[in-house]
């Protein structure tokens, strides 16, 4: 165990630092060896401007029907600790890189670079232009972008209170080691235990300019705060972790951290920590199942969310993300009832420190708000302006325009822009019921109050490991149980929904997955209310094979 703060903060920054930013010319500036971000132009730099329209121009004189520029400042830290193990980790990086993509005979093309100059930028869009050629031959399908959309100017940034970057390291380590500490120190009487604590928090900063040959140009800046804080008990029957659920994935900046009140809910998962240890495993039956929102979000992002992605419907990310099972759209769409009237999911970007939200996004596009599910009926999918136009007969059929949802993204510039789940949101139900409103209507069942949501390549088939679990008799909760492992195809599981949590039971946190050659990751928020579901299949994960 680290003695202090100051052994600690020392083991942390003797980490590998790594920085991934190349010196490069900038239309007559000279970057050295390394340069830090600062030393590349930002928002309202009249040399980004130079640098898109010489990128813009050059698609255009090389045959691009379409064409669109950014450019990306990323910078990541990375802090990790574990007191049973005394592991400290620190990484701090930064990438800058331009990506230039066009759309000729039907076809994309991208390139991209970490070279920021005129003739860079031109380059790089005469090579995408004979990329696009090249792929053209072979396309099997022609793209066509849906409708642009106004041709915005502007600016915008997450809101937030402090810039990460700009609280020292060693206040970032003293914000979370109290909870090290407070852990370690948690008097467990005679339980003959060790306690522990880790933590693990990624902070990340991302300015984007985006310009494109329909007279976009606009920057924006975007923070994402993503921790995860939890003890660990370790006795003679074995060993077990509680994950706090006080602090979620967040677009936020360092307040999310600071203000958190992580110390004051030590003893409480120490407690739950040892009662995993110490409790019964569950008996395999059919029960009825309340799970917490906590592990509703997962359950929403992954057989919901991700299931809706156009592109995973249509097949294109097969070799990839994978499939979906809400296919085709014009036999799902208005037809299938993947659960009963209780079950809403709408999408937005628009939600203050939700994952996903963008004031545009990596098309330019500004995002709107649809419905997903419509009282237990898939209504829409995720698009983006080229996914967009495959629903064209759909959206006639209901009088609504042929336009992108705005659901593209990437990782920055260096990658091309793909759909990602926008925030998804499961609303309340109209009646004021609590998750113990829920269990007090339960006569024999188990509620699930943490664990993982898994699904397999389809969104289809999953599995929810359960870690906090309790069983209940006649409404109330007898004990406590673990291995719980409750198997589902989304459908039939959806379909069991009997009721679910009313206004102010609503949960928010953030699901990340992952999709695309080369493979990026995609963030994004979820909320989502308790939910009940009737004679869910509950086995011993634990049990012998």
């Amino acid at each position: 165990m680290y003695q202090s703060r100051r052994e600690f903060l020392k083991a942390a920054s003797a980490a590998a630092i790594s920085l991934a930013a190349s010196g490069t010319p900038l239309a007559g500036r000279t970057l050295g060896l390394l340069p830090g971000l600062d030393a590349y132009p930002h928002a309202g730099d009249p040399l980004l401007e130079e640098l898109a329209a010489r990128a813009l121009e050059a698609a255009k004189a090389a045959g691009a029907e379409y064409a669109d520029v950014r450019f990306s400042l990323t910078r990541l830290e990375d802090i990790l600790f574990f007191s049973l193990t005394q592991y400290a980790h620190l990484r701090d990086s930064e990438m800058a890189g331009v990506g230039v993509r066009v759309l000729v005979d039907g076809a994309w093309g991208f390139t991209s670079s970490t070279l920021w100059s005129a003739d860079e930028a031109a380059r790089l869009a005469r090579e995408a232009v004979a990329q696009a050629r090249m792929n053209a031959r072979g396309r099997r399908r022609k793209i066509e972008l849906a409708p642009p959309p106004p041709p915005v100017k502007g600016e915008w940034r997450t809101p937030i209170k402090r810039d990460p970057f700009d609280v020292p390291l060693a206040e970032k380590v003293e914000t979370v080691w109290a909870l090290m500490e407070h852990a370690s120190r948690y008097n467990i009487g005679a339980r003959n235990a060790n306690v522990g604590a880790g933590a693990e928090t990624a902070y990340e900063r991302r300015e984007t300019t985006f310009a494109s040959t329909d007279g976009a140009f606009h920057t924006q800046t975007l923070y994402q705060v993503r921790p995860s804080y939890s003890v660990a008990v370790v006795t003679p029957k074995g060993r077990a972790g509680r994950s706090s659920d006080v602090m979620q994935p967040v677009a936020a900046g360092f307040e999310a951290v600071s203000e958190a009140k992580l110390v004051a809910e030590v003893p409480r998962l120490v407690e739950e920590a040892l009662m995993m240890v110490e409790a019964e495993r569950v008996t395999p039956d059919r029960y009825d199942v309340v799970l917490d929102g906590r592990l509703m979000t997962q359950l929403v992002g992954l057989t919901i969310g991700t299931a809706a992605e156009l592109d995973r419907v249509l097949g294109y990310e097969a070799n990839a993300g994978g499939t979906s099972y809400l296919a085709p759209p014009e036999e799902q769409l208005g037809k299938f009832q993947l659960g009963p009237a209780l079950l809403n999911v709408r999408a937005n970007r628009s939600r203050e420190g939700a994952l996903a939200t963008v004031r545009w996004d990596d098309e330019g596009v500004e995002p709107e708000e649809y419905e997903v599910i419509r009282e237990g009926v898939l209504v829409d999918y995720h698009t983006t302006r080229e996914l967009a136009s495959e629903l064209s007969a759909w959206y006639g059929q209901n009088g609504r325009p042929v336009r992108s949802h705005g659901c593209s993204s990437s990782e920055g510039a260096l990658s091309v822009s793909m759909l990602c789940p926008p925030n998804m949101e499961m609303l309340p139900g109209r009646e004021s019921a609590t998750l113990e409103d829920l269990v007090a209507g339960m006569k024999k069942g188990l509620v699930i109050c943490s664990g993982r949501v898994t699904v397999d390549r389809q969104q289809l088939n999953g599995e929810i490991n359960g870690e906090m679990v309790y069983e209940v008799k006649d409404g109330k909760r007898t004990k406590f149980v673990h291995s719980a492992e409750a198997l589902f195809r989304a459908p039939e599981l959806w379909k069991s929904l009997k009721a679910i949590g009313g206004p102010g039971t609503q949960f928010w946190s953030g699901v990340s997955i992952r999709k695309g050659q080369p493979s990026q990751e995609c963030h994004f928020g979820v909320g989502a209310v308790p939910a009940y579901f009737e004679k869910v299949a509950v086995t011993d994960r634990m049990r012998k094979a």
